[in-house]
């Protein structure tokens, strides 16, 4: 009897192993108010492919109320990207065990190189320290191949509205497109995993939806 438990957990422990190897692991990335939080809740609300994955909001939002701290420019210093970057990472191990098999991974609402982009903006204006810099970057380069589909959602056919809570800067907005479209976005190691979506929602659903059906 023991042995045949045993066998099972052994069994049971490697069918979750092998499960979390083969978790897709998709994400959105880009600056404030390009989209990716309303494709996020409307892929959430689909059905068909898109509800067979499990779903994770934004980071950003979350520890701003978890550890009541500042954000975006205000907010800019060590331990407040410290904790986006490394709330990020934990992120890209989350799994909903109760929902294996049907589900096929994990959606996030941003990913490590959102936490590195706007560290390194930090950083250039000296708001953040070097370490910190460096550390996203780390987490970036080691584990930037976890993400299978990144969907880069273009700023420029969303209107910059004010929510109560992120940056209504243009000029902050634009600097940290620069930083994604001039450089982060056309590295070889992922370009070809970055997709750019366009025009309204429901048409940037029907490029999500064309890009799943063609890699799952």
């Amino acid at each position: 009897m023991g042995n045949c438990c045993q066998t099972s957990k052994r069994i049971a422990w490697k069918t979750i192993i092998f499960s979390y190897n083969s978790i897709v692991n998709i994400t959105f990335t880009g600056p404030q108010s390009s989209g990716k939080t309303t494709l996020l809740k409307q892929m959430k609300q689909t059905s068909g492919i898109m509800d067979q994955f499990f779903y994770i909001d934004e980071v950003t939002r979350l520890v701003k109320r978890e550890y009541n701290v500042k954000i975006n420019e205000e907010g800019a210093n060590d331990v407040t990207q410290l904790l986006i970057i490394n709330k990020e990472l934990e992120n890209l191990f989350k799994y909903d065990y109760e929902l294996w098999p049907r589900c096929k991974g994990n959606v996030h609402d941003r990913c490590l190189l959102d936490g590195l982009v706007y560290t390194e903006y930090f950083y250039n204006k000296k708001l953040v320290s070097q370490q910190v810099w460096t550390q996203a970057i780390f987490y970036w380069n080691r584990f930037h191949s976890k993400y299978d589909i990144i969907f880069y959602p273009d700023p420029r056919d969303v209107e910059l509205v004010d929510d109560g809570e992120r940056s209504t800067d243009k000029q902050f907005r634009n600097n940290i497109i620069d930083l994604y479209e001039n450089y982060y976005l056309n590295q070889f190691q992922w370009k070809d995993r970055v997709y750019w979506l366009k025009g309204t929602v429901d048409e940037r659903m029907e490029q999500i939806k064309i890009v799943l059906e063609k890699h799952l």
